[in-house]
């Protein structure tokens, strides 16, 4: 075997080890937390009672929910958000009154009430849908590495064909 060909091979198992791996780092790079913030409530404060759904939102973006427990609370883990953002909540799909200023890195407690006649309608969920869904970067990212492994093998193909 030529050393061409042998270049040819390595250059096109690297282009496959590339589109591989780009595949899950699409889909997993935006899951890892930046800049994260805890928000609890204990049950029997407030207006929450055991068995509520509670809904967080940063910047109108829904971020998770937790039901309340009897004699302990609920709690959202928030994995990002941008420092000074308002984060605003749902009881049960009812507005809550309070809102606090998203602070990373820190865990803080909230007693919600609700609005005074039900308050506006949560807002729509939204999301990143990740490698599956349809976000602009993890399907690009995805588009140019199938792009740049097809170049490769195209060029390993043009290296090692006979004259």
């Amino acid at each position: 075997m030529t050393l061409i060909r042998k270049m040819a091979g390595a250059g096109s198992l690297l282009a496959i080890a590339v589109l591989v791996m780009g595949v899950f780092m699409a889909q997993t790079a935006s899951a890892q937390p930046t800049n994260p913030m805890g928000v609890y409530g204990l049950t029997g404060t407030g207006d929450v009672v055991a068995g509520d759904v509670v809904e967080v939102f940063v910047g109108g973006v829904s971020v998770g929910t937790s039901t309340a427990v009897a004699g302990e609370g609920w709690i959202v883990e928030i994995q990002d958000g941008s420092t000074g953002a308002v984060v605003s909540f749902t009881i049960n799909g009812k507005a809550a009154n309070e809102t606090l200023e998203y602070a990373g890195f820190s865990t803080q407690e909230v007693v919600l009430t609700l609005v005074v006649g039900g308050g506006a309608p949560a807002p729509a969920p939204t999301g990143n849908g990740g490698f599956a869904g349809t976000t602009g970067t993890s399907m690009a990212l995805v588009l140019a590495l199938g792009a740049f492994a097809a170049a490769m093998v195209a060029g390993a193909r043009t290296a090692t064909r006979g004259r």
